[in-house]
């Protein structure tokens, strides 16, 4: 079993299929890292930039562990990963430790890898609760994980515009 965050995150980025990443392209247009496996890499720790220790930062570290099952080389050269946030929530179990298998652990972290693309693409803020908070801060460590062609900073401003009015709104007693 898994006592720490340290460890787990051994285990996972030892198991070899996460090491199957590092022959996935990471895509011209949003990651030129030079693979998917690097990606993960940097989007874990970009994740100690925002929480301590714990949950999400195996979240991050697993968040695109569906482009194993999705990545594809295109005619131009890039890469395409149809469906990997939900592919990679289905297979959240392989890379995971036993004694969290079936449990809510299990079922927090598989929604919050189904769900990593959305705030990418909000174009109104969702409900403002703490789960689409810490989905925006996921998203940001994505972005910040992201050798990019294309600047980012839009997105990032966006997330935390976003998160910055829910603790402004919860501290007005706006918000459950």
């Amino acid at each position: 079993m898994a006592t720490s965050v340290k460890e787990m995150a051994v285990q996972i980025i030892t198991n070899p299929e996460f090491q199957k990443l590092q022959y996935i392209g990471g895509g011209k247009e949003y990651h030129n890292e030079g693979s998917a496996f690097v990606h993960s890499l940097l989007v874990f720790k970009n994740s100690f930039d925002i929480w301590a220790p714990g949950f999400m930062n195996i979240v991050a570290l697993l968040h695109d562990i569906g482009k194993i099952y999705t990545g594809r080389p295109k005619e131009n050269g890039d890469w395409e990963y149809p469906n990997h946030a939900k592919i990679g929530a289905d297979n959240l179990y392989k890379f995971i430790p036993e004694c969290y298998r079936g449990t809510a652990y299990e079922g927090n972290m598989n929604w919050f890898i189904a769900n990593h693309i959305k705030p990418l693409f909000w174009t109104k803020y969702p409900e403002f609760c703490i789960e689409n908070v810490e989905l925006a801060r996921l998203a940001i460590c994505d972005l910040k994980g992201s050798y990019s062609a294309k600047p980012q900073t839009d997105k990032i401003s966006f997330l935390q515009s976003f998160i910055n009015e829910y603790f402004i709104r919860k501290r007005k007693g706006e918000l459950d």
